[in-house]
């Protein structure tokens, strides 16, 4: 440790204590950081007042006056801990660094690391010393949901429970104060209830009668709740709304890693991933939204091709209005990938390009392989679904791929795969 405390009853002891701290220091080649050293003496629980204390050539330690603090591993005290004190530094530090990171140019889930190791910490020195409630703890918490929102990252009637669950099970993995208060106290407490067969432990534990959170001296000590993975993940499978995506994501036919990929591994901006987790939730403003959730009277009809059911489902996969522009945008755009992924594999192109910039050719043909896109076939009978997205023809295993792409929405791939079955 490079931070030490030395305990004495009186100034002669002091003093000898600190002569054999000195000379263990000398040994070892280490110096004490004077700047950093003080000396406060206390007599029937009052401070007094004193000179400074001489330690050796002429080095002298500060003696602290009745109103002045020290840090001590990371807090500030004196005869004790202000805890209202120490509280507020530590919460203003919390939520200036919090909003450091959210204005940051990171991406959503280099955001979220950044808040786990960079901001969350400052409240982790203080758990299991400090006496926080549970309701503080939740105000906490509320806190960084707000930040959040105020920065777009966090929809306001997104799932909560899904912000701390981890990415690769689905949510956003974010650490919660309050579950990281529970389970620190709670792990604490059971280390030095392991150890009492430890002399030092087990004078520690005689002397904690209501001293800190941890309250080793108590038998009938309550430990507070601490959720884990699967509690949270079962309260957001019980919510009627946000656990429909949950369930959609344990189907049996479903891929979850795959899914949940985007998660872990994309680059995403935070105001991007809180807005398609909302999504998935499904609490955007649409007209069957405000019908059947809000309730305030709104008539559930689309506002572009005036049919009724205005749902998400409607908007990303049902509207008529959106067929020849969005969906055929959207649905070019995945075909576009699958197309430059061919023709770099049978050598019809050399450079690889962005997705977004790359224009297929209408053929592309070497002695390898035909590739088009987009082209009608001329068949013996009249079909009129006679123009696939892509057509590979392999003439060196005279072998012919017709492609075509579509992108369904996810109840209805469902439904086509049990209808395949």
């Amino acid at each position: 440790m490079d931070d030490l405390k030395l305990y004495a009853p009186h100034a002669a002891g002091l003093r000898r204590l600190l002569d054999i701290t000195c000379d263990f220091s000398s040994r070892i080649r280490m110096r004490l950081g004077v700047d950093k050293c003080a000396v406060l003496h206390v007599e029937r629980g009052s401070i007094v007042s004193s000179d400074r204390l001489p330690v050796s050539d002429g080095i002298n330690l500060r003696a602290l006056s009745e109103g002045e603090t020290y840090r001590y591993l990371g807090m500030s005290q004196n005869l004790g801990i202000d805890v209202a004190v120490v509280k507020q530094a530590a919460c203003d530090l919390f939520y200036e660094r919090l909003t450091k990171v959210c204005k940051s140019l990171l991406s959503g889930v280099n955001k979220t690391r950044a808040f786990n190791g960079w901001a969350m910490p400052v409240l982790l020195y203080t758990f299991g010393v400090l006496r926080w409630t549970q309701t503080e703890l939740d105000a906490l918490d509320r806190k960084v949901r707000s930040i959040m929102t105020l920065h777009r990252m966090l929809h306001p009637k997104s799932s909560v429970m899904r912000l701390y669950i981890p990415r690769k099970c689905g949510g956003r993995g974010l650490l919660s104060a309050k579950v990281m208060h529970n389970s620190g106290v709670c792990s604490l407490r059971e280390y030095f209830l392991s150890r009492a067969d430890s002399v030092m432990h087990r004078e520690v534990m005689e002397c904690d009668k209501g001293l800190t959170p941890l309250a080793l001296a108590r038998d009938g000590w309550q430990s507070p709740a601490v959720l884990s993975t699967s509690d949270r993940e079962a309260i957001w499978k019980g919510k009627e709304l946000h656990g429909r995506f949950f369930q959609a994501l344990h189907e049996p036919h479903v891929d979850k890693e795959a899914s949940v990929h985007w998660l872990r591994f994309g680059d995403l901006f935070g105001e991007t991933e809180g807005f398609v987790c909302a999504i998935q939730d499904q609490v955007i403003r649409t007209n069957n939204y405000r019908k059947h959730i809000l309730r305030d009277g709104t008539a559930d009809i689309c506002r572009l091709c005036r049919r009724p059911g205005e749902s998400l489902r409607h908007v990303t996969s049902g509207c008529s209005m959106l067929a020849n522009t969005e969906y055929l945008h959207r649905h070019n755009q995945a075909a576009r990938i699958l197309h430059q992924e061919l023709a770099l594999k049978y050598g019809l192109i050399e450079q690889r390009l962005p997705y977004y910039k790359y224009q297929p050719d209408a053929v592309l043909e070497n002695d390898r392989a035909k590739l088009y896109w987009d082209r009608p076939i001329i068949t013996d009978r009249t079909i009129l679904a006679n123009k696939p997205d892509i057509v590979l023809m392999d003439q060196t295993e005279s072998r012919v791929f017709l492609v075509d792409i579509t992108i369904p929405y996810d109840e209805n791939l469902r439904m086509s795969l049990l209808c395949a079955q």
